[in-house]
């Protein structure tokens, strides 16, 4: 393992036996259920003044082609809703897995991502994990939790790193949460801004915030 050579820490135990990784999971979960919950009710309002409506026409000649033509309109919306739902937790789906085969890795990353709009809760990214003399060893892409972005000084900082190298990997901030995956593919065809230079002292620093010992201290303070 890389991660390993370089010196950076590697978790003990899989990623989620992790603290704040085992902490998000569940809470992650019930969130999106209940997501889910307020849209499903959204579309049996819709469902309901939909056969409303084609029942106040239904005295009509034509009243029982709005009732199947209402009927369909339903069942579109809802196949719809449910396309749409799947594809928003289509990251979960893919992230649970690694975190229960793999370990978190530390590594020092140089990030860029494009300026969110206002009030966007990730940013569209590409981040660059880096060894101990500043050179990339892989880069992925994909949405960044913006608060993670937001923390990255200089465009450098600490990341654990979740997965093998050469498929997409679950990435979060030092401690295992928020989590997110990240793709070995720029699938969007993003143009990234070219990122700042790497400034030595400023790399030497986030390099020996992922060595081993750094990371241990780190989870030492946070009690556990």
């Amino acid at each position: 393992m890389l991660a390993e050579d370089y010196g950076y820490w590697i978790s003990p135990r899989r990623a989620f036996e992790t603290g704040p990784t085992k902490k998000w999971i569940p809470e992650e979960v019930a969130r999106r259920a209940k997501a889910a919950d307020h849209k499903a009710g959204a579309f049996f309002v819709g469902a309901v003044a939909a056969f409303i409506a084609a029942g106040c026409l239904n005295d009509s000649a034509s009243g029982l082609a709005v009732l199947f033509g209402a009927l369909g309109v339903v069942l579109g919306l809802c196949a719809w809703g449910y396309g749409m739902f799947e594809a928003s937790n289509k990251d979960l789906k893919d992230v649970l897995p690694t975190l229960y085969r793999d370990r978190w890795q530390a590594w020092p990353c140089q990030v860029v991502g494009v300026p969110p709009v206002e009030g966007a809760k990730t940013v569209d990214a590409k981040i660059t994990l880096l060894d101990p003399e500043r050179k990339p060893v892989r880069q992925f892409y994909g949405d960044m939790h913006r608060g993670a972005w937001g923390q990255m000084t200089d465009g450098v900082g600490v990341l654990w790193i979740c997965g093998s190298l050469h498929e997409p990997v679950a990435v979060a901030k030092p401690g295992g949460a928020p989590v997110w995956m990240m793709s070995t593919q720029n699938k969007k065809g993003t143009v990234f801004p070219g990122g700042p230079g790497l400034l030595d002292t400023v790399v030497e620093t986030v390099v020996k915030e992922a060595s081993a010992t750094a990371t241990q201290r780190l989870l030492d303070e946070m009690g556990w």
